[in-house]
């Protein structure tokens, strides 16, 4: 049996907005229902990938959080919504100067969503992945230019 052939990525109406935002923003968050293709367009910009929907990269985190810090950017927080101490995180890398473009956070629609992300949820500009949320992007437009006039 042969095993079928990855699908190519297909670039997305957004896919100009998200590089748009990384290129002004230390962070930026894709946050929407599962399914929509968050983490497939962000992993068309990074170097590393943590996914905290598995153990061993959230354990890997949780024990050397400043690894976050040494390894090469843009890395995709995946998940995030599974380990939501990882925006405190961020936050501090971002206070601390951290690169345009460094980190890429994904969160889906969960039982989760509503868990409290803390200070750092200013930090990262919101967005999402599906081209009907016009509104939510204006918003993430307006987050991402008072972050860029810090």
């Amino acid at each position: 049996m042969s095993v079928p052939a990855a699908v190519p990525y297909r670039p997305r109406v957004i896919d100009a907005e998200i590089d748009l935002l990384m290129s002004d923003l230390a962070a930026v968050s894709l946050d929407g229902p599962k399914g929509v293709g968050k983490t497939e367009t962000a992993l068309q910009r990074v170097e590393r990938t943590f996914r905290f929907d598995r153990r061993e990269d959230l354990e890997l985190l949780a024990a050397q959080p400043d690894l976050l810090r040494s390894i090469p950017s843009p890395v995709l927080l995946d998940e995030w919504q599974r380990w939501p101490e990882i925006w405190d995180l961020v936050r501090r890398a971002v206070d601390d100067g951290a690169r345009p473009g460094t980190y890429l956070l994904t969160g889906s629609a969960s039982p989760l969503a509503n868990i409290h992300t803390g200070a750092g949820a200013d930090r990262a500009a919101p967005d999402a992945t599906d081209d009907t949320s016009r509104a939510r992007r204006g918003r993430a437009l307006g987050v991402a230019g008072r972050l860029a006039a810090r």
